[in-house]
């Protein structure tokens, strides 16, 4: 799951930012989920969770160390469904 979710997402983001960097344009729009804040009922999220704070703590120190660059790194929060 970390490989999937954390590692896949900096290495994409690794092979992107060059050309965004040199072109002075670009986004990077990385996902997330509202288990990366919020705690949850049932057991078995944890490592999940935390996959999802880890891109959220990226993408924040990405759009930090861009920012001079003009390129753009957001995260979404996906959220949670509900049935009734």
């Amino acid at each position: 799951m970390f490989a999937t979710n954390v590692a896949g997402t900096m290495l994409c983001t690794h092979a992107a930012l060059p050309a965004m960097i040199e072109r002075k344009y670009g986004r990077i729009i990385n996902l997330s989920s509202q288990l990366a804040r919020a705690g949850v009922g049932t057991g078995g999220f944890a490592a999940y969770a935390a996959t999802k704070g880890a891109i959220e703590s990226l993408t924040r120190a990405l759009a930090h160390e861009v920012a001079s660059t003009a390129s753009r790194s957001t995260r979404s929060r996906r959220a949670a469904s509900t049935r009734t």
